[in-house]
């Protein structure tokens, strides 16, 4: 449990920290980010997210994406 919980706390604050405060519950976080509604589609080999306009503009997940690639850093 506190693995998990130390788990969620980085991703809140590595990750997707310019579009959730990390100061937010997680029943709030869950909601406003996890309980999006999305369609995984395969096309030309790859597979792609789709998720409607406002939830991207909303959660900023071109930034989201971007900061994913970059990588994080590794304690260990």
């Amino acid at each position: 449990m506190v693995l998990g919980n130390n788990l969620f706390e980085s991703f809140k604050e590595d990750v997707t920290e310019a579009v959730i405060p990390v100061s937010v519950y997680a029943d709030t976080f869950r909601r406003r980010f996890i309980d999006t509604a999305g369609k995984l589609i395969r096309h030309a080999g790859k597979l792609v997210l789709k998720v409607s306009k406002v939830d991207f503009v909303r959660l900023k997940f071109d930034r989201l994406y971007e900061k994913c690639l970059i990588g994080l850093p590794q304690l260990c």
